[in-house]
């Protein structure tokens, strides 16, 4: 099936006002200071204090720290950089890889869930995050208040499909939840699943290319979502939402504003943008919003 492609974005660092809905996503401010070489048994006390709140029980604990990854637990194997998840499970994960990867490649039915409390993950050659396979699923949920970063590089290996020139990539279905944050910057693509769902956590993604690549459907239930995208198709897209398109330089200030002047969220594009996608629980379908661009009104668009 054609994938519904969305627009590449564009958003730059959204304020702290910034805990908005639905649909594309872009760079992000800094909240958050990210440890990687805390010892071992801290981080699995740290995780064990979320678990009992969140009524997880985790399989595996990993620290991510460059070639000094550390695993606790089953089911995942570290070498030359790359973390593979070879079993369906839920994993803990913190740190920092500076050019690696993630891996899931499982056979199994069942779920595997990434819980993310601190992530970040660079490759300067491929997708930092490659679910391969994952009949069952896959989920990434965000970690409350944390801020996790992905990114890649201009090139990927020679062979990579198109669809799968992306920070993050499913060959199965994909669902990201959570109370924290995930800033997504590609130099190729952002997300590309085969069914994307996310729901209740701030999603930023920040791409030359397409923002979002989903062959089935793509649904927003409640969070924050901004794309911002230099060219692209219409996205298909699950949810009240707006569409905005004009052309926005790098360094604009964008801001959406209510019927009665009320600001909605505020923003500054990072890359010449000429497609504005943006979902949030608190748009009204139907409603008119105005776009400003460096304070003066741009355009005035309806919710669908």
């Amino acid at each position: 099936m054609k994938p519904n492609r969305v627009f590449r974005l564009c958003a730059a660092a959204l304020s702290a006002l910034l805990l908005l809905p639905l649909c594309a996503c872009e760079k992000e401010t800094e909240s958050a200071s990210l440890s990687t070489t805390a010892p071992l048994d801290e981080a699995i006390v740290t995780a064990a204090a979320r678990s009992e709140t969140d009524d997880v029980v985790f399989d595996t604990y990993v620290i991510l720290n460059d070639e000094n990854t550390t695993i606790n637990g089953s089911g995942a194997a570290f070498a030359d950089s790359v973390l593979t998840v070879q079993a369906p499970g839920a994993y803990h994960l913190r740190g920092t890889l500076s050019d690696g990867a993630i891996v899931i490649d499982t056979k199994e039915s069942d779920e595997v869930a990434l819980f993310l409390d601190g992530v970040v993950l660079h490759c300067d050659d491929g997708a930092p995050l490659s679910i391969e396979s994952a009949p069952g699923g896959a989920r990434l949920v965000l970690a409350q208040d944390s801020v996790n970063r992905f990114s890649d590089g201009e090139r990927y290996q020679n062979g990579a499909a198109d669809n799968a020139s992306a920070v993050i990539f499913c060959a199965d279905d994909l669902t990201i939840e959570g109370d924290g944050l995930l800033s997504v910057t590609g130099e190729q693509n952002g997300i590309t699943a085969d069914s994307l769902t996310i729901t209740g956590c701030t999603l930023l993604v920040d791409t030359e290319n397409d923002s979002f690549q989903a062959g089935n459907t793509f649904a927003v239930n409640g969070g924050s979502l901004l794309a911002c995208a230099g060219s692209g198709g219409d996205c298909t897209i699950d949810g009240t939402h707006l569409n905005v398109c004009g052309s926005y330089p790098a360094g604009t200030v964008l801001r959406v504003l209510t019927s009665d002047g009320s600001e909605l969220l505020q923003t500054t594009v990072t890359h010449d943008c000429a497609r504005i996608l943006i979902a949030d629980s608190r748009l009204v379908r139907g409603a008119s919003y105005g776009v400003a661009a460096d304070g003066a009104i741009a355009e005035t668009v309806t919710a669908n």
